[in-house]
């Protein structure tokens, strides 16, 4: 007997997509890849010197979860899988050298759904678009003319604009704090004198114009003068600089990093 549908339903001409796949794709690319990276970052763990003890990560491993997602949907309960890690420790001073596996923490799963469930709720991770990272040369039309300048962007951290103004100067915003001319950046990373500023810029005839308009600006003119870089709680001078280095201190760094004068 030949089947009629009275519907108005059509079959789509081509199949619908999986509007999850690349959140699956992303949480399967963390689990094989992103997680042993991130260890990585930070492995091997060594003493001051590197010579009595070497700690680093081996493998890592993840479970099986002990409850299905239905099960941590109705019991309020999370739905993770143990992250266990094999670490190795050397003792360089008698030679030894010892593996274990331990526990790390429990990881949270992805559902087919895209979603994770913590403590019986249902929750997702909504992307977002990022300005990709690297150096951008800018332009602003003001009423006399044009200004160039640049913005740094990095990948962490804050950024760091450059820019030009009508008296030829140079000025430059850290975190989008307030402006400070740019050789006083340029003292906190080494070069101390102008005579050291300009031999940086010494092939470059175009900006002598700049740079004598900002050093005449800038109000550190030698090591014993505060370099007022806005946006710090404390007030740097070279001579402070000198000190937290020789004292081999981490002050220096962690504040450097946060304007991305270092690395992280």
């Amino acid at each position: 007997m030949e089947q009629k549908t009275f519907s108005d339903y059509q079959q789509p001409i081509i199949d619908y997509p999986n509007l999850v796949r690349d959140q699956l794709d992303s949480f399967q690319e963390v689990v094989d890849e992103g997680i042993w990276d991130l260890f990585q970052e930070f492995s091997p763990i060594t003493d001051h010197n590197d010579e009595k003890f070497s700690f680093e990560f081996v493998d890592l491993e993840i479970g099986e979860p002990q409850v299905t997602p239905e099960y941590a949907r109705h019991h309020e309960m999370t739905y993770d899988a143990p992250l266990r890690a094999t670490i190795r420790l050397e003792n360089k001073s008698i030679g030894s050298e010892e593996e274990q596996e331990i526990f790390m923490a429990d990881f949270p799963l992805m559902t087919d759904n895209g979603s994770f469930i913590i403590n019986g709720v249902e929750r997702v991770i909504t992307p977002q678009l990022i300005r990709s990272f690297g150096v951008l040369f800018i332009t602003n039309e003001k009423r006399d003319g044009e200004y160039f300048g640049a913005k740094i962007v990095p990948s962490r951290g804050a950024w760091v604009e450059i820019e030009s103004d009508h008296n030829d100067m140079i000025h430059v915003r850290l975190d989008r704090k307030r402006k400070f001319p740019v050789t006083t950046l340029l003292r906190v990373m080494g070069a101390e004198t102008d005579e050291d500023i300009r031999k940086l810029f010494a092939d470059d005839e175009p900006v002598q114009d700049y740079l004598d308009a900002t050093l005449k600006a800038d109000m550190a003119t030698n090591e014993e003068d505060e370099l007022a870089v806005t946006g710090l709680t404390i007030v740097l001078t070279k001579v402070l600089v000198k000190k937290i280095c020789k004292s081999r201190s981490l002050t220096l760094m962690t504040l450097l990093r946060l304007f991305v004068i270092l690395p992280n």
